[in-house]
């Protein structure tokens, strides 16, 4: 959970800048905000009303994806949910030359 605080503290703060023209670079980054996040139990929920919300991981991305003004950066160790507008650029690290990006710094050639 302590992830998950800090990076909604972190990008309340960002948005609560931009939005009083504070100053701020601009760009936040977010290290594994949501890997160590387990969802509940199917069927733990509070009633019928659970389908209604999406996963933590959905609602975090759809915030990035359409309400945060600024740039942000997620190191992430999962994918991020398929349905997320053209505007969200994707890099899949992957190690390997022929699929996605090697790695963060460029291949030494």
């Amino acid at each position: 959970m302590r992830s998950i605080l800090h990076a909604a503290f972190t990008l309340g703060l960002a948005q609560y800048c931009f939005d009083r023209d504070l100053e701020h670079p601009g760009f936040i980054v977010l290290d594994s905000p949501l890997i160590t996040y387990r969802e509940p139990e199917p069927g733990a929920g509070a009633g019928p009303t659970d389908e209604e919300f999406a996963s933590v991981s959905d609602a975090f991305y759809r915030y990035l994806d359409f309400q945060f003004d600024g740039q942000c950066i997620v190191v992430e160790n999962t994918d991020p949910p398929p349905n997320l507008s053209e505007e969200a650029k994707l890099i899949h690290f992957t190690k390997r030359l022929d699929h996605g990006r090697y790695g963060f710094f460029p291949f030494p050639v």
